[in-house]
């Protein structure tokens, strides 16, 4: 049966906080490199993040995506069965050159 990854969302400043407080060395050496990952993924299409992430780490990885995308370091989407995100465009001039050049 496979886990209910929704509940690694992070919802609400408290668990924002928590998680910042419990992962803060996690946070400090992997989030420019997911935000250099996730910058790399084409517009729109739904990837596989948790490839070769051991089961102990999903929520961590879940969190500090979720963090990236609340301070807006990057904007994603998780599909509904958690298991994919997919990379938004930032803001409407990104969009806009995307559509351009599509």
């Amino acid at each position: 049966m496979m886990s209910d990854y929704r509940q690694y969302l992070l919802r609400t400043d408290a668990e924002v906080a928590a998680f910042m407080a419990r992962y803060a060395g996690f946070i400090e050496k992997h989030a420019d490199a997911y935000v250099s990952w996730i910058d790399s993924l084409p517009f729109c299409e739904k990837v596989p993040y948790l490839v070769d992430v051991p089961e102990r780490a999903v929520p961590a990885v879940i969190g500090l995506i979720c963090l990236l995308h609340d301070t807006r370091r990057v904007n994603i989407q998780f599909s509904e069965d958690m298991m994919k995100v997919s990379r938004q465009p930032r803001d409407f001039e990104e969009w806009k050159e995307w559509v351009e050049t599509s």
